[in-house]
């Protein structure tokens, strides 16, 4: 994990790691890297992203949030998710009431 960072040229830098589900190696190897914290998709807010300077999703925790994100429940295992159906756009609109006129 130590080297993918290296690469990567985020060691010693704040880094989010995102995972689809429980990845027990993933975080065995990043539990002991300073300014290094992992997240399972799912469980993604918006603290854990703004506090980190760096955001790494794994490819499955990537594809699952576009599919999330397009209307589709999460991809399991690469299958591609059904559309959303659009709703039809409301044709009429409601009227307020007319007012009454007060009696001299």
């Amino acid at each position: 994990m130590s080297s993918f960072l290296g690469k990567a040229g985020i060691e010693g830098k704040k880094a989010l790691l995102v995972s689809e589900g429980s990845q027990r190696n993933l975080h065995l190897s990043a539990r002991n890297i300073p300014k290094v914290c992992v997240a399972e998709r799912r469980n993604l807010n918006a603290a854990q992203v703004l506090t980190h300077v760096n955001v790494i999703f794994t490819k499955s925790a990537l594809d699952a949030l576009v599919g999330e994100l397009k209307g589709g429940a999460p991809a399991a295992a690469g299958k591609p998710t059904a559309k959303a159906s659009k709703a039809a756009p409301a044709t009429t609109k409601a009227k307020a009431p007319a007012k009454k006129k007060a009696s001299a």
